[in-house]
């Protein structure tokens, strides 16, 4: 069989194309990573789906999925805090904020005071819980059992932690003995 150039052409230009696709893939795949780190996830994900379906590989297919999956979890998060804070609930915000915060590649000035002002108010809320506890422990200590109660009770469902609850059932306790001793 005579010596076919145009087959040796031909397999010299699939195998460049074969290494222009690789380096391709290859350049994709590390660009993809650099926005991944930069929290760029729609930019990540828009690189990573113009490698050819052939040349992905299972990290390729993982990164994607990742990518894509934060994308979805950032845009869930900024639709929630934003209707949140439209509607003023506030109560729990800032465990969403923060993850927010830490999905965001371009967190604003908004984004930051948001979550400072929420620091502040989970501060108030404590210390105000702490007084309002330390004002049932006196009431308790005067035999005032019913007015420690009611104290207790006006602190919203959500704002009531287990010193809040225990209170409560200990001066439950104390006003149905004192109740039937009467």
């Amino acid at each position: 069989v005579p010596d076919r150039v145009d087959l040796h052409e031909l397999r010299d230009t699939l195998e460049t194309r074969d290494t222009q696709r690789l380096a391709a893939k290859n350049a994709a795949k590390a660009e993809a990573q650099r926005l991944m780190d930069a929290r760029k996830y729609a930019e990540c994900v828009a690189v990573l789906q113009r490698v050819d379906g052939n040349l992905r590989t299972p990290d390729i297919e993982a990164m994607l999925t990742g990518a894509s999956a934060n994308l979805a979890r950032l845009e869930r998060l900024q639709k929630t805090v934003d209707q949140a804070v439209r509607n003023n609930q506030l109560q729990g915000l800032l465990q969403r904020v923060d993850e927010l915060l830490t999905l965001k590649s371009d967190a604003t000035e908004a984004d930051l005071e948001l979550r400072e002002k929420l620091i502040e108010r989970e501060q108030t809320q404590k210390s105000q819980i702490k007084a309002l506890l330390q004002k049932a422990k006196q009431l308790r200590k005067e035999v005032r059992f019913e007015e420690a109660l009611e104290l207790l009770q006006r602190v919203p469902d959500e704002l009531q932690n287990n010193a809040i609850t225990t209170a409560i059932e200990d001066l439950n306790f104390f006003a149905e003995l004192r109740s039937g001793a009467i």
